[in-house]
């Protein structure tokens, strides 16, 4: 299907103008993962994990959402002898760092979200892991102080960040002498490409229906990141979210092939949480016509 016919589906339901002028801050990005908790339980991982899948094949496995996590306890087996303290942005709902924190309890692991519904829950899935440290904060405006931590990773959370040069200082500052950021995450590739109304539009829709203001160029990320950090590794691994968005592109596609059925919906449902229809409808075809691209990034201090 043509992008200007699967622009008018989603537009039937939600008007252009309505999505492009919402004001995204991080209140409204906390009020919208406390909407959303309960569709990404039902319809993304009822295991808690609020990130892509990376599958190896073309079939997506549950077990595929530990992805990320396992490359992360894969370096740490490499340096556990060093690594004293870890930090997670945006740890969610605690699926990342109960996995790391059951396998490395010799490791403190701290981690941090502006969700109050996600940290409750958080506290409760690692009440029993007491390597564990969970806070209210945001990675814009940090209180730990400096050159404290030997690891710092994030897995598809720096996009909600207002200012990203200030927030790689900030991460570079926060590490210590030889310590190390890893970073899985979505980006925009437009860089010095035309881009048409309706590509506008196929952007827009998708990053503020997931309450992100605005993607952040690739290009332009890791040129601001390869200035402070050493050693750094970029990965386009976009193919391995594929098997994942098309499983959310078939859910979305049934709430969009029925008008009546979505306006239904839309009576009952938090708008917060039907907007993500948006972006589970529409992230496969920006991904696989490379408008969006998902990279496994790390550096070194």
């Amino acid at each position: 299907m043509e992008l200007k016919n699967i622009l008018k589906q989603v537009e039937v339901v939600f008007p252009f103008e309505k999505i492009d002028t919402l004001v995204l801050n991080e209140k409204y990005t906390n009020n919208y993962y406390g909407a959303s908790s309960i569709g990404y339980k039902i319809f993304h991982s009822n295991s808690g994990s609020v990130h892509m899948a990376l599958s190896q094949d073309d079939t997506f496995k549950e077990e595929d959402y530990l992805a990320q996590v396992l490359i992360i306890e894969k370096y740490l087996n490499e340096v556990s002898n060093k690594v004293i303290k870890v930090l997670e942005l945006g740890c969610g709902k605690g699926f990342n760092i109960q996995y790391l924190a059951s396998k490395f309890d010799n490791i403190q692991f701290i981690g941090i979200d502006i969700t109050k519904e996600h940290l409750k829950q958080a506290i409760k899935r690692n009440e029993l892991n007491k390597n564990v440290s969970l806070r209210f904060m945001s990675f814009d405006d940090f209180t730990f102080e400096a050159e404290q931590f030997d690891l710092i990773f994030e897995i598809e959370a720096i996009c909600h960040s207002v200012n990203q040069k200030k927030l790689i200082s900030s991460i570079h500052n926060l590490l210590k002498k030889d310590g190390k950021f890893i970073a899985f995450e979505g980006f925009r590739n437009t860089f010095e490409r035309s881009i048409s109304a309706d590509e506008n539009k196929l952007l827009n829709y998708i990053e503020k229906s997931m309450a992100v203001a605005k993607g952040v160029e690739i290009k332009e990320w890791l040129e601001d990141f390869n200035s402070i950090f050493s050693n750094v590794e970029a990965n386009d691994i976009s193919f391995k979210i594929v098997p994942n968005l098309k499983r959310l592109n078939i859910l979305s596609g049934k709430y969009f092939s029925k008008l009546s059925f979505a306006k239904f919906i839309n009576l009952f449902a938090s708008e917060k949480l039907v907007m993500n229809a948006i972006a589970g409808y529409l992230m496969l075809y920006s991904v696989e016509n490379k408008y969006h691209v998902y990279y496994h990034i790390e550096g070194k201090k």
